[in-house]
């Protein structure tokens, strides 16, 4: 009986170290944000490219960055000193509708089904510090 209290232990605590395959991308992507950011306490929320974000000294709070791929000339997100970042903050780069067409809907993305079609941006993104 006890052997078998012990095998249910064990499988618990082997389930509880596996990751499942949605969190195992994140997670190392987090190990590598936390090497890279040892100087500020904000934490990812969602896997995206690093190289587009900076944030700076003693800033803290979740991070989430949707970065649009497409351009040429990615665009940058750049969070100063001592930033707090709320909880429901998303981060948008190159996601601007384009506004030289018949409309901002983009009908080549849901209707011809493109896929990877080229993303329209305004620049990078700039917090400052003390925000």
């Amino acid at each position: 009986m006890l052997n078998f209290f012990n095998e249910i232990l064990l499988e618990t605590l082997k389930s509880w170290r596996r990751l499942t395959l949605e969190e195992r991308p994140l997670h190392d992507q987090q190990k590598k944000w936390r090497k890279l950011n040892s100087h500020n306490n904000v934490y990812i929320t969602n896997c995206f490219d690093l190289s587009l974000v900076t944030v700076g000294r003693f800033s803290y709070g979740p991070l989430f960055v949707n970065a649009l791929s497409g351009t040429t000339h990615p665009a940058h997100l750049f969070i100063g000193d001592f930033v707090s970042i709320a909880a429901d903050v998303k981060f948008l780069l190159c996601a601007e509708h384009p506004l030289n067409d018949v409309s901002t809907f983009p009908y080549r993305t849901f209707v011809l089904k493109v896929q990877n079609e080229a993303s329209l941006s305004k620049g990078d993104i700039h917090v400052d510090d003390d925000v």
